[in-house]
């Protein structure tokens, strides 16, 4: 009888198939406790209608905490407990938060912070949205006129007698009709922006003849034709959009993460007066850019802002200042760099116009890296390896022949 080597090829092929199925299952097991193990997940996205975002704090058991400024963030592996997230706001804003588990609003807040509580592997998304609003004014002289005012964001419409004041609008274009006499001396409706977390005043003053008449069919007589009109005079307040004071421009509208962007600072002295110790700020996100340093014209950093000091700016004059800011290496396509420039001074004009002193500028990250850099390294190599294949293809047809 032949006896069996104990090397033979069916003992071996034996033992290596049920080795395979012990590792294979032992895998399968380590996985299942890997995902089993695997803790929840947070992902925050802010959403604000002027690229401005807020900086935030998640803090999480053991005391630990995360802090950023990042439009979106993904927190992962979180171990169960206790969380609260934090959020300063932008300046004029109002900030609603809004938490999601599996697709279902568990909480919303209308505030800063949100407690809640992380269960197992569960995935949780925080919406952090901004809401900018302000104060709509509507004035004449005289008072005690009856008006309409339309929203051209929505055709929402408004009523009201003057002097009156409508709190917490949202920043859109108004217009304003006076009901007053057809005979009446009036300017024609009034239409201005509101800006996020300003004031906007509408004024008109009336004339009818020598006579001051208030409201619509406060009187049967009609004016006579031949009397003379007392000339308007446009009171000491703002009635139109007023030009634009200070101007920021950008090289580019889209740069590549890593690239360079030129920006413009300008400002015009439109009073005819002189302006004083007038202060530039450039507002931007230091997790987003770096500043290419030296500045210019006495330039400075202070936290998250570039700040200039003009001392002086006479009637017409304009003052321009130029820098360059470098996106951040972790940036991705569809991210916003925005820049935020104001200007303040102690002289009426700013307080008459102040959407008129601030311009905001705004950069998309490319979704394609423009010529120059590694990207093109790689271009070239695809290139040569292209020609390469074209090569051999034609040595191979001439030898076929």
């Amino acid at each position: 009888m032949v006896q069996l080597s104990t090397f033979s090829p069916m003992r071996t092929l034996k033992a290596l198939s049920t080795g395979l199925a012990s590792i294979a299952l032992l895998m399968s097991v380590g996985i299942a406790d890997q995902a089993y193990a695997a803790g929840g997940t947070l992902f925050i996205d802010q959403t604000s209608p002027v690229g401005e975002f807020g900086h935030w704090i998640v803090s999480m058991p053991a005391d630990a905490t995360f802090r950023s400024s990042l439009k979106t963030k993904l927190l992962n592996d979180l171990t169960a407990g206790d969380y609260s997230v934090s959020i300063t706001n932008p300046a004029g804003s109002f900030t609603k938060m809004t938490l999601v588990r599996s697709g279902t609003v568990i909480q919303e807040v209308l505030g800063n912070t949100i407690d809640f509580e992380v269960v197992d592997d569960s995935s949780y998304r925080l919406n952090i949205e901004f809401t900018y609003t302000g104060n709509v004014e509507v004035r004449s002289d005289p008072a005690n006129v009856f008006f309409t005012m339309e929203s051209l964001a929505d055709g929402s419409t408004f009523t009201g007698v003057t002097p009156m004041i409508f709190a917490d609008m949202p920043p859109v274009t108004y217009k304003v009709r006076y009901d007053i006499e057809p005979s009446c001396e009036v300017q024609k409706d009034i239409q201005r922006e509101l800006i996020y977390g300003s004031r906007l005043i509408f004024w008109s003053d009336f004339t009818c003849g020598e006579q001051r008449i208030p409201l619509a069919g406060r009187t049967a007589e009609r004016i006579g034709t031949d009397t003379p009109r007392t000339p308007y005079v446009a009171p000491n307040a703002h009635v139109d959009m007023p030009a634009k004071r200070i101007v920021q421009t950008s090289s580019m509208s889209e740069v590549v993460a890593g690239g360079h962007i030129r920006y413009t600072v300008s400002i015009s002295n439109m009073t005819r007066g002189t302006l004083h110790n007038i202060d530039v700020v450039d507002r931007y996100n230091p997790e987003m850019v770096d500043i290419v340093q030296p500045l210019t014209d006495g330039g400075v950093i202070a936290g998250n802002e570039i700040v200039w000091n003009v001392p002086e700016l006479f009637a017409g004059q304009s003052w321009t200042t130029t820098f360059t800011a470098r996106a951040k290496d972790h940036l991705v396509a569809g991210d916003r760099i925005v820049f935020m420039a104001h200007a303040y001074s102690d002289e009426a004009d700013f307080d008459l116009y102040p959407e008129a002193w601030s311009s905001v500028a705004g950069v998309g990250i490319a979704y394609m890296p423009q010529t120059g850099g590694k990207y093109d390294v790689l271009f070239a190599l695809a290139a040569l390896i292209g020609a390469a294949l074209i090569t051999n293809l034609t040595i191979s047809r001439k030898q076929s022949v």
